[in-house]
């Protein structure tokens, strides 16, 4: 068991946090260097809120059904409603009906 343990942490590791140094420069690149730091600070704060406010919300889910699907029901709502909601509000200045050419310069 202590095996089973040792590899899904090494796997978790791996998958969890190769997402960090990309986020931050993704937030650099988006607000700038000089608001990277705050930046970084308000995504970490609201990642921790969200991971307190879901296990909470977890367990209340499953003590009161008895069981965890409810919650993934929820989270798999809320998740299409996001992928449906977010590119309204998102836009890296591609034309998406003419492929990965860019809107402003023509470019291809």
């Amino acid at each position: 068991e202590k095996a089973v343990l040792y590899a899904f942490s090494v796997v978790f590791g791996i998958f969890d946090y190769a997402v960090v140094a990309p986020t931050f420069g993704l937030v650099g690149t988006t607000y700038g260097l000089k608001l990277q730091g705050i930046g970084s600070g308000l995504l970490l704060m609201w990642h921790a809120i969200g991971a307190a406010v879901g296990s909470l919300a977890g367990g209340i889910s499953f003590d009161t059904f008895g069981d965890y699907r409810p919650s993934f029901v929820f989270c798999a709502v809320l998740l299409f409603i996001a992928a449906m909601v977010v590119p309204a509000f998102v836009s890296d200045g591609r034309d998406l009906t003419k492929g990965n050419q860019k809107a402003e310069d023509g470019e291809k």
